[in-house]
């Protein structure tokens, strides 16, 4: 099945951070398709992507002794065949890891993971929540937030708005850990971000 290859792109991406891939190892890929795939399917003026494009690529390359950076190229074609024809990317390609939370604000985060665990939620839902959690908390340091009264409203709604990739799934997690905030703190404080947060989508 034929596919453009800027739309596969973008949904393996997605996949690899849904499921906790290293950040690195994403930033490679993304940058040997763009520098590499797409220059060759522009000038052999091929519109979609299918496993046979990426082995004429490959065969393109007419490679002897294949260097480290061939073999990353290599695998990187072979990443994007398996995702297209499987939907999953085996662990032999992409070794896992866990985004750390930390800090006071992490701390809670992962005390909101650990509630949804008990909710029995997956853990293909757990490890996007973690994912958007993190960005958000990275952004939240960037803004030299150091407790969790310290995040302001206009804090989230400038993230939520500069967020790029699955835009949905991370307003629903930052709506999710908003909700779970505002139970044990009990302060009306956090009640108006949550309503911001969920009036400000439609306008997002």
């Amino acid at each position: 099945m034929k596919q453009k290859l800027e739309e596969l792109m973008e949904c393996c991406v997605q996949y690899f951070e849904q499921h906790s891939f290293s950040i690195p190892r994403i930033d490679r890929y993304k940058y040997l398709w763009k520098k590499k795939l797409i220059p060759f399917m522009a000038d052999q003026s091929i519109l979609n992507f299918d496993a046979s494009v990426g082995e004429e690529y490959i065969r393109s390359m007419a490679v002897g002794i294949i260097t480290p950076y061939e073999r990353d190229i290599i695998r990187s074609i072979h990443v994007l065949s398996e995702f297209q024809e499987k939907g999953t990317i085996s662990k032999r390609h992409c070794k896992p890891f866990k985004l750390e939370l930390c800090g006071p604000v992490g701390l809670i985060m992962e005390r909101f993971i650990l509630h949804l665990e008990s909710l029995r939620r997956s853990k293909h839902t757990i490890c996007g929540h973690r994912l958007y959690l993190k960005r958000l908390l990275t952004y939240l340091e960037s803004k030299e937030v150091q407790i969790i009264e310290d995040i302001k409203e206009t804090y989230v709604i400038t993230f939520l708005s500069t967020a790029t990739n699955n835009k949905i799934g991370v307003i629903s997690s930052v709506r999710l850990f908003l909700r779970y905030l505002r139970a044990p703190l009990k302060t009306l404080y956090f009640s108006l971000i949550l309503f911001s947060v969920i009036f400000s989508v439609i306008f997002l």
